[in-house]
């Protein structure tokens, strides 16, 4: 499925009334987050981290957003074996990151961040979003799946190419999909 039936979707659950949906009131680039940065990830995520690069994958399980970015964050798993993979469900109910409309659950490690802990550690303030970060929870790189609105930008899956091929990252921007109340 592709985004343009993914925000479809997400339109349909909005008109029906099933999900309340909220933008940022600005789509700004993050600054590439220098090696000085360290965030203390709490201990619950510290212990999911492992040798090498994990990808924070956040979501809430009532976003239609997160929702519907399921397909492509499973695509993007299947094409990036080696990245330790962690699922942070910064919604109102614990649950996978799942789309039941289409059939897809992206499997892995999941955490609930039921206080918001691990979202505010990371300056997570909507989802779907992706963090990339070293052994030690530093942030090496965070943004959004898609290219945001008006602001093309650098995305997860540039990101994780450059990952890959050994290059460095470019500046993402969060601010896509549903905000965390």
């Amino acid at each position: 499925m592709g985004f343009g039936a993914m925000a479809l979707y997400a339109g349909i659950l909005m008109l029906a009334g099933q999900v309340e949906m909220t933008k940022p009131k600005a789509y700004e680039p993050l600054a590439i987050v220098d090696s000085e940065t360290r965030v203390t990830p709490p201990p619950s995520l510290l212990a999911k981290l492992k040798e090498g690069t994990t990808w924070l994958h956040f979501y809430r399980q009532e976003c239609p957003c997160s929702r519907a970015a399921t397909g492509h964050v499973a695509a993007l798993k299947r094409q990036h074996p080696d990245l330790n993979w962690v699922g942070i469900n910064v919604g109102a109910q614990p649950g996978p990151s799942n789309d039941p409309f289409v059939g897809v659950t992206v499997e892995g490690e999941q955490l609930f961040d039921k206080d918001g802990d691990i979202a505010a550690a990371y300056g997570i303030t909507s989802t779907p979003s992706a963090v990339l970060v070293d052994e030690l929870g530093k942030t090496l790189w965070r943004g959004s799946y898609r290219e945001v609105g008006e602001h093309p930008g650098y995305t997860a899956e540039d990101a994780f190419a450059d990952l890959a091929a050994g290059e460095p990252f470019e500046t993402g921007q969060l601010g896509d999909g549903c905000v965390i109340p």
